[in-house]
């Protein structure tokens, strides 16, 4: 994600100045491309660093656990049931596609 982000980042000029994109005024800093984003964005420069961690591993937790649930315990055994042994094709084409954003 940092790769592809520092990939992209040349585009943020041609998007504003050739294409003439105007992002609203009430994005926060992090998703403005106007602004660049050195260290803490200031959005978050009150908060307690502990509870932004805190935070983040909570959503990552569910987020992951949430997944495999959905994925592998209701979507996969359905799949089985109508695609026999050529689950593991379809199963991995709808999860890259599910993804691939």
């Amino acid at each position: 994600m940092i790769s592809g982000n520092f990939l992209l980042l040349p585009t943020q000029s041609w998007l504003l100045d050739v294409v003439g994109f105007a992002p609203p005024e009430y994005l926060p800093t992090t998703l403005d491309p106007r602004m660049t984003v050195s260290g803490i964005p200031p959005e978050f420069e009150t908060t307690p660093i502990a509870l932004l961690i805190t935070f983040q591993l909570f959503f990552l937790f569910f987020n992951i656990l949430g997944e495999e649930f959905w994925w592998r315990g209701y979507i996969l055994p359905r799949q089985e049931i109508v695609h026999g042994q050529y689950t593991w094709i379809l199963h991995g084409l709808l999860w890259t596609l599910f993804h691939i954003f």
